[in-house]
């Protein structure tokens, strides 16, 4: 069995070619944790599944966490990048797309529309 994760500060991702594999990860893990004297909050753990380039079948899976079962996501974000269930760059994509929109959209309010902000300062923002 090989078991890969990603770690960053408290963000951990982990990965497996089956669902025996991700079971026997995140048991490893959560012993991991637990002799930290940490635990693993299981209603913010997410389990998501990529199929196969070659089967593309959608499978739940029913991983547990001290004996509570884990959600399923579509995707989400893992420090920045969106993963997606469909394997494929849409939701990455749409992702970038929106962030930059919705942070010009904050600059709108408080520096375009501010009035008391010179037209030079708005240009070089």
């Amino acid at each position: 069995m090989e078991i890969l994760g990603l770690q960053y500060a408290d963000e951990n991702a982990l990965e497996a070619h089956s669902e025996e594999d991700l079971q026997a990860a995140m048991d490893a893990f959560s012993h991991a944790l637990s002799t930290l004297c940490l635990t693993l909050n299981a209603r913010k753990t997410q389990v998501l599944f990529e199929p196969s380039h070659k089967t593309q079948e959608r499978q739940e899976l029913e991983i547990t966490v001290e004996e509570q079962c884990l959600s399923s996501a579509e995707h989400f974000t893992y420090l920045g990048s969106c993963l997606s269930s469909k394997a494929d760059l849409e939701a990455e994509i749409q992702v970038r797309l929106k962030s930059p929109s919705s942070t010009f959209g904050g600059l709108r309010t408080r520096v375009f529309d501010n009035r008391n902000i010179y037209t030079n300062t708005k240009t070089k923002v």
